[in-house]
C-alpha cells in the first residue's frame, strides 16, 4: 500500500447515466417524490382552509378541494372551491344594489316576515382570505 503524497487529492473516475424517463416522472409523473411531496403539502392547504372558511351551511367547506393540472414546467395541483360565490367570500364584497334579475321584486325573510322590495342594499362584507392564511401551514 503506497501512502498518498501530501496534499495530493484522491481523485476517482465514474461516469453517471441519466434516464431521461425515470428524471421525467421523478419531477412530473403522478407517483414520483416531487409530485407525492406536492400531493402532501397540498393537503394540508386545503385541509387548513376548511377550518378557516366561515360556514353557513357548510357548502363552500365541502366543495374546497385538489385540481390537477399540467402545464410546460410540470404537474400542479390547484386548491379551491368552483363555487361561484367562492371569490366573494374569500376576498369580500363592496357595498352594493340588489336588484331581481327575472322577476320584478325580490322576496325575502326578515326577523321570520316575508318581505317584498324593487331593491335592497347590502353592506358589503369582509373577506376572510381563509386560501391565503391557509397557506401558514406550508412556512
Amino acid at each position: 500500500m503506497n501512502p498518498r503524497p501530501a496534499g495530493r487529492a484522491a481523485v476517482a473516475d465514474f461516469d453517471v447515466r441519466l434516464d431521461p424517463g425515470a428524471v421525467r416522472e421523478l419531477l412530473n409523473g403522478s407517483t414520483g417524490d416531487v409530485y407525492r411531496h406536492l400531493l402532501s403539502e397540498s393537503l394540508r392547504v386545503s385541509n387548513r382552509a376548511k377550518e378557516l372558511v366561515g360556514v353557513d351551511r357548510g357548502d363552500l367547506r365541502r366543495d374546497i378541494g385538489l385540481r390537477p393540472g399540467r402545464d410546460s414546467t410540470g404537474a400542479y395541483l390547484d386548491v379551491g372551491s368552483g363555487l361561484s360565490y367562492a371569490l366573494v367570500h374569500h376576498n369580500g364584497s363592496a357595498p352594493h344594489t340588489i336588484r331581481p334579475r327575472s322577476r320584478r321584486m325580490l322576496r325575502f325573510q326578515v326577523g321570520g316576515r316575508t318581505v317584498y322590495a324593487r331593491s335592497t342594499r347590502h353592506p358589503g362584507t369582509a373577506g376572510t382570505r381563509y386560501l391565503t392564511r391557509a397557506l401558514e401551514v406550508l412556512s
